[in-house]
C-alpha cells in the first residue's frame, strides 16, 4: 500500500509527501504507572508495573518550522539563565 497524503495533527491540513518540501515528526515518550485490576491469586496486593507510552505528532512544514523555532527559542533562553 503507498501513501501519498498525511495529515498534520496540529493544523490537520492535508501534507502531499511527494510535492511538499518537508515534514516532521514529533515523537514523545513517557513512563506511566500501568496497574493491574486483575485480581492475582497469589498476591493481596494490586500489582503496578511501569509501560512506555509513545505519541507521535505528524507535522507540516509550516508547524515543523514554528516547532522547531519555539524549541530552539526555548533553549537559548535555558542557556542565558545558566
Amino acid at each position: 500500500m503507498k501513501v501519498n497524503k498525511i495529515i498534520c495533527d496540529v493544523c490537520e491540513k492535508e501534507i502531499d509527501i511527494s510535492s511538499d518540501e518537508s515534514l516532521a515528526m514529533f515523537e514523545r515518550i513517557q513512563v506511566q504507572q500501568k496497574i493491574s485490576l486483575i485480581p492475582n491469586l497469589r498476591k493481596t496486593e494490586m500489582e503496578s508495573d511501569k509501560e512506555v507510552v509513545k505519541t507521535t505528532y505528524d507535522l507540516c512544514k509550516a508547524c515543523s518550522i514554528e516547532l522547531e523555532e519555539f524549541l530552539l527559542k526555548r533553549k537559548k533562553e535555558k542557556s542565558i539563565k545558566k
